[in-house]
């Protein structure tokens, strides 16, 4: 490949899966600094995880007919680095000679790792691929951490005498489905929301400076609202934070306790301690990436089942409170 070629990337819809490309991203770009790096986000939210992403030429959210028809045929390679019919019409549109699709099941090896890989073996470089940093990028703004830290100082927060744990309560499947997660109808993927109260006074008990900062989308505000019924001195940042206010806030955080979904992901993309809860999905598929001493996953079939206890000890491993 010359060092002047124009490659475009289409990324998926998701936050987490988003994330994933994020290493893809930077390997083209370090591999080939000259060449024209362009990205199609398919949705805001996946717009919003690349914004102020340094190794992006061009960003484009959502393109219309028009934008695409403007774009057609000025690319010399396209990859999919997470196949979808929405991928598969937006490639249909750009006249493009070459697209590559990704698969998502080789031998249980992590998706961050496959669109890696799958970019590498499409780029020819002098970089190899054992060379490559094995980490996310996102890239948090003076303005979200100055945000964040307005949110927290209107919590009177003592940043300097309170411990505070990030919990994200739902996720991806729960607020598509509206569900609720009390109790025993809670989502495969989400821990009950009695178990994070149980948790939180707990951990309370240990040290009352302890407060939780309660994280999540718009649909998830009836479970903030719970928390905060028995939690009176947790924080409710519930559809007050963007992307990269989330990765912001993982900067005043003594630790985030998080199930498989997106903002697991953004956490990954900091140095924060990690408490990951996984029900039946795969950790070495959709995991903590990469595996790190600071990063637990604790793991049950039945994620309703995963003792308080058992969360508490892991909590407490990052804490520094005996």
């Amino acid at each position: 490949m010359s060092q002047t070629r124009k490659i475009l990337i289409i990324t998926p819809k998701r936050l987490g899966d988003t994330v994933f490309t994020t290493p893809a991203i930077r390997f083209i770009k370090q591999a080939y600094p000259n060449s024209q790096l362009d990205v199609i986000a398919l949705s805001k939210l996946s717009g919003d995880t690349l914004r102020h992403n340094p190794y992006i030429d061009n960003l484009i959210v959502t393109p219309d007919q028009i934008v695409l028809e403007s774009l057609a045929g000025k690319y010399e390679l396209g990859l999919d680095l997470y196949h979808s019919e929405a991928s598969d019409e937006t490639f249909s549109k750009l006249n493009i000679d070459k697209s590559h699709h990704f698969a998502i099941d080789i031998h249980g090896q992590h998706q961050a790792l496959q669109a890696l890989t799958f970019t590498a073996s499409h780029i020819s470089s002098k970089i190899m691929l054992s060379d490559t940093e094995k980490r996310y990028d996102i890239f948090p703004q003076p303005e979200n951490v100055e945000k964040v830290k307005n949110l927290l100082e209107r919590e009177h927060v003592d940043l300097h005498s309170e411990l505070l744990i990030g919990c994200h309560l739902g996720c991806h499947g729960l607020t598509k489905k509206r569900s609720r997660i009390w109790g025993r109808a809670s989502h495969k993927k989400a821990w009950p929301i009695k178990n994070y109260i149980k948790l939180e006074h707990k951990l309370k008990k240990i040290n009352p400076n302890i407060r939780f900062v309660i994280t999540g989308s718009k649909e998830e505000k009836s479970l903030g609202e719970k928390i905060m019924k028995r939690c009176p001195t947790a924080i409710n940042l519930i559809d007050k934070t963007s992307v990269l206010d989330l990765a912001a806030l993982m900067k005043f955080l003594k630790l985030y306790l998080c199930p498989d979904t997106g903002a697991m992901h953004v956490a990954c993309a900091t140095d924060v301690n990690l408490v990951a809860l996984f029900g039946k999905t795969s950790p070495q598929l959709t995991g903590p990436f990469p595996e790190k001493e600071n990063r637990i996953v604790l793991r049950q079939q039945d994620l309703s089942k995963l003792p308080v206890q058992q969360v508490a000890e892991a909590c407490l491993k990052f804490l520094e409170i005996y």
